[in-house]
Order: structure tokens, then sequence, then C-alpha cells
């Protein structure tokens, strides 16, 4: 398996379902996530039901604006 401790993921869609179910597994192998979706106040939640550390950064992929902007406070 490869080896997630130390990494950093950006995850889209990752408030619910697959994306959340993916955010779990990486978090849980070790990589720090940044959840990204439209609503901040899912994402708290999504981010807090994770064992490991994840920042949230609200974004609307229907929005050029919005990506890049979000892209921008990449940490």
């Amino acid at each position: 398996m490869r080896e997630f401790r130390g990494r950093r993921y950006w995850l889209v869609g990752a408030s619910e379902g697959l994306g959340l179910a993916l955010a779990r597994l990486l978090s849980e192998a070790g990589a720090e996530v940044i959840l990204s979706a439209r609503s901040e106040v899912t994402l708290k939640t999504a981010a807090a039901s994770l064992p490991g550390p994840a920042t949230i950064l609200p974004v609307d992929v229907g929005s050029t604006d919005s990506v890049s902007a979000a892209a921008a406070q990449l940490p």
C-alpha cells in the first residue's frame, strides 16, 4: 500500500458521499486533507468527523473566480 503519512490532498466534493469516504480513508492513513464543497457548514461537520488533520476550503467549482480564490488560499 502507498504511504500517505505526511502528504496533503485537496478533495473537492468532500462534504458527503464518495468524497467524504475518500477523505476518511486518507485521513485514517495519516494524510492531511483539505476538504472543499460549497457549504461551509457541511464541510465543518465533515472535517470534525475525521480522525486526522483537516482544513476546510469552501469553493463553488461552477465559478472560475471561486476556484481561483480557493487555490490562492491553499496552504
